[in-house]
């Protein structure tokens, strides 16, 4: 319990579908997860508490540990050299449907809401684990302790563009960028952090697999835009910005942006 950070007094058992340890106390359910699941019997307004102080008429705990072998890929940790930033998990659920919630208020169309971040999350992380894939998905969090900012994305096949060129060819997908705006700092940092990670993990080894994303008028498009010759200085590349059909969400306009790295400027000799 010490090394996992768990509370070794209690456990708290959702009541919404118990059928065993009925006899067990309760209390109010006040208990939030730092990563929470999908599915839980714990809605209620009570809650079940096992005391593992104390046997509660169960004669005996057993315990057995359980050691197995596991193989894990070899995939490249290394975080950019940007300071505040961090790579985004699954333990940052909470965090993120927070500064969502701050994000896109005025908006709730574009918001994802806690289950489907969760399960975003943690599928990416276990696809990238599975499939020696890096995570490209950064947080940033302030001196305070605070995170601030996260961007969401992961390598995987483009299959919605009408671009046939694109069309199930695999890319880097940004799915989100928010900030609390609160720290002006989060959102440049986030995507110098991302162009670091994108080179080091792909262009420096010859991969030249274009982004996508789904950028607000308001907000990220125009960053795009305006960062789209830093991306070439930071990265000794020439991109190509490829737009897409707009279409509307809520009171928003999307525009969804292939950008797609097509001269190394370094192989380039002025005449």
């Amino acid at each position: 319990a010490e090394k996992e950070g768990l509370n070794p007094k209690k456990v708290p058992i959702g009541q919404g579908q118990a059928d065993a340890l009925m006899s067990l106390p309760s209390e109010p359910n006040t208990f939030v997860p730092q990563a929470p699941v999908s599915y839980s019997d714990k809605y209620g307004d009570d809650v079940f508490v096992l005391d593992l102080e104390s046997n509660n008429g169960i004669d005996q705990i057993i315990a057995k540990e359980v050691r197995e072998p596991v193989d894990t890929p070899e995939v490249s940790s290394s975080l950019p050299h940007i300071k505040g930033l961090d790579y985004l998990t699954f333990e940052d659920t909470l965090k993120v449907g927070y500064l969502e919630g701050k994000a896109y208020a005025d908006n709730q169309n574009l918001m994802q809401f806690l289950f489907n971040i969760e399960n975003g999350l943690i599928a990416k992380d276990i696809n990238n684990a599975a499939k020696e894939r890096p995570n490209m998905s950064l947080k940033y969090i302030e001196d305070s302790g605070k995170m601030r900012g996260y961007m969401l994305a992961w390598e995987g096949i483009l299959d919605d563009t009408d671009v046939e060129e694109f069309f199930d060819q695999e890319c880097i997908y940004i799915a989100d960028l928010a900030t609390d705006k609160e720290n002006i700092l989060a959102g440049g940092r986030l995507i110098k952090g991302f162009v670091e990670l994108y080179k080091l993990n792909y262009l420096d080894k010859g991969n030249l697999i274009p982004i996508f994303a789904q950028a607000r008028e308001s907000s990220s498009y125009r960053i795009i835009k305006k960062q789209l010759d830093t991306l070439g200085a930071d990265t000794g590349y020439n991109f190509e910005l490829i737009e897409l059909p707009v279409y509307q969400e809520g009171h928003d306009t999307m525009h969804p942006v292939i950008i797609r790295p097509i001269t190394n400027t370094d192989n380039i000799t002025e005449l």
